[in-house]
């Protein structure tokens, strides 16, 4: 085999190589990046009625030590009279 048919068929060979990767690639990516985007969009709904329920569970207890510490400094004020 001549040297300039060596060549020309790795470079076909080359270019068959990357063209088969290249169409498996693409797709697999694009999947992933798709994949990402719905999985983030899904949890982030999923999270919004979650994260909303804990803040006003966090607020009532708040609240409700407010409230105690009130009652008690009430207290606490009354007894000193």
């Amino acid at each position: 085999m001549s040297l300039v048919r060596s060549r020309w068929l790795h470079h076909v060979a080359s270019r068959v190589t990357l063209t088969f990767v290249a169409c498996a690639i693409v797709p697999l990516i694009g999947l992933a990046g798709l994949t990402v985007r719905r999985t983030t969009e899904q949890l982030n709904v999923q999270a919004s009625p979650r994260l909303r329920y804990d803040v006003k569970a966090v607020g009532v207890d708040a609240l409700g030590r407010l409230t105690l510490w009130s009652n008690t400094l009430r207290v606490v004020v009354s007894t000193r009279k």
